[in-house]
């Protein structure tokens, strides 16, 4: 790729996504709404907090990424998705 372009990796996996919280926050004059979601995946390698999830027409940031049982079946990410 040439240097400076982001490389789009993408796959149609199913998922459960759940809801956590939503707060606003005040960022200059700006009020902005942050969803925080719980993403539920079958188990995947490479899924690093450099990616992002496209759920419908929502981008969800991955804060983090993690093996909950540590036997490669399932990954719970922790996103946040800014409004």
């Amino acid at each position: 790729p040439v240097q400076g372009t982001p490389t789009v990796l993408w796959a149609n996996v199913p998922a459960d996504v759940v809801s956590l919280s939503g707060v606003e926050i005040v960022a200059g004059e700006q009020v902005r709404g942050l969803a925080t979601q719980r993403v539920f995946i079958r188990y995947r390698a490479g899924v690093t907090a450099q990616d992002e999830i496209l759920w419908g027409t929502r981008v969800l940031g991955i804060v983090s990424v993690r093996d909950a049982e540590n036997n490669g079946r399932l990954l719970t990410i922790d996103c946040l998705e800014a409004a």
